[in-house]
């Protein structure tokens, strides 16, 4: 088995690293746009056109209640009981851009653990949420499990490496629902945890405008908000508005830029293992399916997070079956050929993730027997010409054969195994017909005599 603890650790090479860069993620209590007259990216930013009807639909095809399309914008995950919908002035909440926004509804979830309203594990960070554990958020499978509901629009030219700015409002639902809530935002190397703050326009709530730098990996990405729901009983949900993705070359004048030295690097590793083997990520050993999280502060303006997506598979097929040959008399398995009673294991390696361990348990039998014949025939032809038992493993010396005729007559009798009867009696050929045998042996290293009693047909 040396062998395959060699091959499980070749496995981890199976496995991907991605990483993009976020340069910072600010938000401000504000509603206006920091750079009006930047040359947007996104298409139809404030969600003005859609196939919804007065000022009110739900978009998600995961839905039962699904009845419009934002266009541009494509809404993944939840289930039948979504209900993200379109947003108007008239239910009373904050639209900064246009009539319109798009609030992503989907009931209550659980953040932190299987207990309702148990937010303890969050901890801020800036604009950021940290904390949540692989697994979570989650909700009911109606409404999507951990998986949430996304409404994304994915954006092409960008420049590798040149620094864009991604700014949104992102505000809450309306009354009661006034305490701060959870949303995700992925540029296209996993989920960052957001707050989203109440936007009640009797109040004076504003929610949030964020701003994000980050440079692309790729010269396009998935720009893809979730929601997974609320986080408690009285943290609203996430409304979105008024999203703009442009060069920083475009900012205007009166926002400053991030500092170089405000850095937020994520990395994500998908890594694939077989059963009964591990993997350590920055110090940690894990062995088990799941997603898994971790962060380095080095400054509050330089931090990293990293996921590690690993899944455990089983690799090793185990099979075990029963072989007997007889001694002197070989095995041959896999290009490999067995004498020896013992238990053997063959590995074949079927693929990258399948190995099949066989185990041969094999037996070595001295095979005792002795064949007789049921019939001869004494005619000339050289074929079956005599009469006399076939056997291995036993000993000659106690061998005896005795033939008779059908009145009880011995007409033939030897103790030398290389001699037949030849049919006849007294030099004279006996005649067609059924005759009867007396054989006395003993096996090798056996004490007890064996009989063998019957009848041979003598054919001419």
């Amino acid at each position: 088995m040396r062998f395959i603890k060699a091959l499980f650790v070749l496995m981890l090479l199976s496995s991907a690293i991605s990483n993009a860069q976020v340069v910072c993620i600010k938000c401000f209590d504000q509603t206006p746009a920091i750079s009006p007259l930047a040359t947007n990216m996104i298409l139809n930013p404030s969600f003005e056109i859609n196939t919804c009807t007065g000022g009110f639909g739900q978009f998600c095809p995961a839905s039962g209640s699904y009845s419009c399309d934002l266009t541009n914008w494509t809404c993944t995950g939840g289930g039948p009981s979504t209900y993200a919908q379109i947003f108007s002035s008239t239910f009373g909440v904050v639209i900064p851009d246009g009539t319109t926004a798009a609030y992503l509804g989907n009931f209550f979830c659980k953040p932190c653990s299987a207990i309702t309203d148990d937010t303890s594990c969050i901890v801020h960070v800036d604009c950021t949420l940290q904390g949540v554990p692989a697994g979570y958020p989650t909700n009911d499978p109606q409404y999507g499990n951990n998986t949430g509901v996304h409404l994304k629009q994915t954006v092409g030219g960008l420049v590798v490496g040149n620094v864009y700015v991604l700014e949104f409002w992102a505000g809450g639902e309306g009354p009661g629902f006034y305490n701060e809530g959870l949303f995700g935002l992925d540029l296209g190397f996993g989920p960052i945890m957001l707050k989203c703050d109440e936007s009640i326009v009797s109040q004076g709530d504003l929610g949030n405008r964020y701003y994000i730098e980050f440079k692309p990996t790729s010269t396009s990405h998935t720009i893809e908000f979730i929601n997974w729901g609320h986080i408690c009983s009285t943290c609203t949900e996430v409304v979105l508005d008024d999203v703009k993705l442009y060069p920083i070359s475009q900012l205007s004048s009166n926002m400053t830029p991030c500092s170089p030295l405000d850095t937020v690097n994520y990395f994500t590793l998908d890594t694939t293992i077989c059963e009964q083997s591990s993997v350590t990520y920055l110090g940690k050993t894990y062995n088990q399916s799941g997603t898994y999280k971790d962060s380095i502060i080095h400054t509050p303006t330089n931090r990293e997070y990293y996921t590690l997506n690993l899944t455990v598979v089983q690799c090793v097929f185990p099979t075990s079956f029963d072989t007997t040959i007889c001694d002197g008399k070989s095995y041959t398995y896999n290009g490999r050929t067995y004498t020896q009673t013992g238990t053997y294991k063959d590995t074949i390696i079927q693929g990258p993730f399948h190995i099949d361990v066989h185990t041969i348990n094999l037996t070595v039998d001295p095979c005792y027997d002795l064949f007789v014949p049921s019939a001869f025939t004494p005619n000339g032809d050289l074929v079956n010409p005599t009469f006399k038992p076939i056997g291995k493993n036993f000993n000659p010396d106690t061998y005896s054969m005795s033939v008779f005729d059908r009145w009880g007559t011995k007409i033939f009798t030897t103790k030398d195994l290389s001699k037949g009867w030849n049919g006849t009696y007294k030099g004279n050929p006996c005649e067609v017909g059924t005759y009867y045998y007396l054989i006395e042996f003993k096996f090798n290293n056996a004490d007890k005599s064996e009989q063998r009693k019957g009848d041979v047909t003598l054919i001419r």
